[in-house]
């Protein structure tokens, strides 16, 4: 879901999300409809919450957060050589 519609469902919920980031607004709303804050937090590897209007997002930003710090990793582990670009690209590419 785009941030201009959580917004817009924010506040009709009388909540304010001026420069709010995304994740901060959904847990907003989240608490606000009394249930678990957990968007984008590490509970999503265990999430049994099948009915949950944020869970394809939640689950795309953590398969994203784990490629980057593979990403992360990689490039730690060669020490950021140059000429190991197209490999830390082709890993990270294959990993969104």
């Amino acid at each position: 879901m785009r941030l201009e519609e959580i917004q817009k469902m924010a506040k009709g919920m009388g909540i304010r999300s001026l420069k709010m980031k995304k994740a901060y607004l959904i847990r907003a709303i989240q608490r606000a409809e009394n249930n678990i804050e957990c968007y984008g937090t590490k509970r999503v590897d265990n999430c049994q919450e099948m009915a949950c209007l944020w869970k394809s997002d939640c689950l795309s930003l953590n398969n994203n957060r784990r490629a980057l710090h593979n990403l992360e990793e990689f490039c730690h582990s060669t020490k950021g050589s140059v000429r190991n670009i197209a490999a830390i690209a082709h890993i990270f590419l294959s990993q969104i």
